[in-house]
């Protein structure tokens, strides 16, 4: 009989290999154990795998019912660049734009800033910038130049969640 080749196929290099770590390892301790590979080791335990795993994805789609129509509002409010405006913010806090940059420099995160036109016009501090909460873009109206402030997704959830601490205070 002559002698038989070896496959050529990619993997079997691999379980070559593997093959030969299995009789070593009989050879060396009388016995082998395959590593634990967490399939289940019997009906009853793939059963409850399963029904944990539907458990888990029942839950997942009830929070993603929730969370949704939120995520949907939130791309309606926001422009292409993913910004949010403040009287947009204002507006869902169901206040005046004013009062909630007045709001907003009390609390340390704007500060007012001389306009050209005669009042102060509130604006986001650097830091709030450099943070990547709010973003101060230039918007010109016919020949005329001027700063507006526009929040982030992080920076509209942080007027939030400071206006609802504020309100429970």
């Amino acid at each position: 009989m002559g002698e038989v080749e070896g496959s050529t196929l990619p993997g079997a290099k691999v379980i070559k290999k593997q093959v030969k770590e299995v009789l070593r390892e009989i050879r060396e301790t009388g016995r082998y154990e395959a590593p634990e590979s967490g399939a289940p080791q019997d009906y009853e335990e793939a059963l409850v795998n399963l029904l944990d795993k539907g458990r888990q994805n029942k839950a997942l789609e009830a929070a993603n019912k929730v969370l949704a129509p939120k995520a949907n509002r939130w791309d309606q409010f926001m422009n292409s660049e993913g910004l949010i405006g403040m009287t947009a913010i204002a507006d869902m806090l169901n206040m005046p734009v004013r009062d909630m940059t007045n709001w907003l420099v009390d609390e340390g995160v704007f500060h007012e800033q001389p306009s050209r036109f005669g009042a102060n016009k509130n604006m986001p501090r650097r830091a709030y910038q450099s943070s990547d909460h709010f973003k101060v873009k230039l918007e010109t109206n016919g020949k005329v130049s001027y700063e507006v402030a526009y929040a982030t997704v992080l920076g509209a959830d942080f007027v939030f969640d400071r206006w609802q601490a504020h309100a429970a205070a």
